[in-house]
């Protein structure tokens, strides 16, 4: 078994000191020599998949050149560093204010993360407020947009408790805040909205191109694992409006104001939920009903491929990234590990879980986070209930609409899974594998959002 976790560790390409014997149930008897690092399968192209073929070959001759380390060891702090100034494209960050930002924070120190994240959009919500008052409403507009990133950035890490954690729900209400005050201040018109939902509501956001109130395609964004709606505004939003989308931002269970506010916990057949979002588009007469188009963010890949397979409305859906299956994805586990929880071994699998808890950030972070989301009352119940949320082959072959499904060359996590789908669509669809080699490579295409964008927004004109 410990040479099976070795394995896994190199694949996912774990810290070092994961290298070491974690308990003696791995290893009690023992001594084991460290083999070369396995570093899993590489891609290659083929009839399905694309890589990113509307571009020229990269011309850089520094093909091994990584970016892994540029912010942290940390793998997790520095993709969320990377996620933050990605979003700089579209007023959700400056580079430097993100550079000093991280510079002040050490190593996995989540709590100083915290700190100087918030301290950092205290910062630039207030010279928000003074632009405001002085009657520079651009000014103002960018500020509130970046100071809503940062307080997001800042809230992440509060998952050892996040029901009774104080710092979730203030970090959130800034963040959600500060995106009102810029919304109110975009070029076009903006709009909070309820969205009836069974007895309850969604709520969220409707941002629109101009005032004329004439019929336009139409961008309905979907959250992730993580994700929050305001979030969606500088990952796909903002982009969209350019080139003319009006776009609707939602909290769906599991998300934003629905799981902080009301703890309503994901559930797998989301159809049930942008089901009624998509009946609030068709009752605005703005929204053109033929040229509705579902975006979905990291685990909303799943999410929108399921809607669409039993809701057939949608003109196109554009999944960043595909996935089938959300089963023991966040984090990956050690496939003697999944076994035990499968079998409902808790008693075996939680003490490991404690100690890759222990031990990296990003495990940690994902499994208290899946806990807190997915509404269950430990870990192993979390990663069971993660094989709810999944696509049968039945469920692929249903989908009708269009199909753009993105992968990251780096993504390790949903490795291999938008292969599947596409191999499986009946429907039209276009499978495009972004290159590490443009910047594009990493999960959600962090730090390469003008390039995610071409690529989407190319295909979506094409297609519509």
């Amino acid at each position: 078994m410990y040479q099976q976790y070795l394995k896994h560790c190199w694949c996912y390409e774990y810290p070092a000191s994961l290298l070491e014997p974690p308990l003696q149930m791995y290893a009690p008897f023992a001594v084991y020599t460290v083999p070369p690092p396995y570093r899993g399968p590489t891609y290659a192209a083929s009839a399905t998949k694309e890589m990113d073929p509307q571009l020229p070959p990269s011309t850089t001759s520094q093909k091994g050149v990584s970016l892994t380390n540029f912010f942290f060891k940390d793998k997790s702090f520095h993709f969320e560093t990377l996620r933050a100034i990605g979003f700089a494209v579209d007023n959700g960050a400056d580079l430097n204010e993100v550079l000093l930002t991280a510079a002040a924070i050490p190593e996995g120190d989540e709590e100083a993360w915290m700190r100087e994240w918030k301290a950092t959009a205290d910062r630039i919500y207030e010279r928000g407020n003074y632009s405001f008052e002085y009657g520079d409403k651009i000014s103002a507009r960018e500020a509130f947009l970046r100071a809503s990133a940062y307080y997001r950035s800042a809230e992440f890490y509060r998952r050892k408790a996040p029901l009774n954690d104080p710092h979730v729900l203030e970090l959130f209400g800034l963040s959600r805040e500060a995106f009102v005050k810029a919304g109110k201040l975009l070029d076009g018109p903006f709009e909070e909205i309820s969205i009836p939902y069974g007895k309850d509501k969604l709520p969220g956001y409707l941002l629109l191109v101009d005032d004329s109130g004439n019929p336009r395609p139409t961008l309905i964004y979907t959250n992730g694992f993580d994700s929050t709606t305001e979030e969606g505004y500088f990952v796909i939003g903002a982009a969209a409006l350019r080139r003319g989308f009006n776009v609707i931002l939602y909290d769906g269970p599991g998300t934003g104001r629905m799981i902080r506010e009301k703890s309503i916990p994901f559930r797998p057949d989301w159809e049930a939920v942008l089901g009624p979002v998509m009946d609030y588009a068709e009752t605005r007469p703005e929204v053109d009903k033929s040229k509705m188009v579902l975006f979905g963010y990291s685990m909303g890949g799943y999410l929108c491929a399921r809607t669409a397979a039993f809701d057939h409305r949608p003109a196109a859906i554009v999944l960043d990234d595909g996935m089938t299956s959300f089963f023991a994805t966040y984090p990956p586990l050690p496939k003697f590990l999944v076994e035990w929880i499968k079998a409902g071994r808790d008693e075996q699998a939680i003490p490991v879980l404690e100690w890759i808890k222990k031990h990296d950030t990003y495990a940690r972070w994902a499994l208290q986070n899946g806990v807190w989301v997915f509404g269950t009352s430990n870990e192993p119940a979390y990663i069971r209930k993660s094989g709810q949320f999944a696509l049968t082959t039945e469920d692929m072959h249903k989908i009708k609409s269009p199909a753009l499904i993105l992968e990251g060359e780096n993504d390790l996590v949903f490795k291999g899974q938008a292969s599947k789908l596409a191999s499986e669509l009946k429907a039209p669809h276009k499978h495009v594998v972004m290159r590490n080699a443009d910047g594009a490579g990493e999960h959600c295409h962090m730090g390469a959002m003008r390039l995610l964008h071409q690529t989407i927004f190319d295909w979506l004109h094409t297609t519509l």
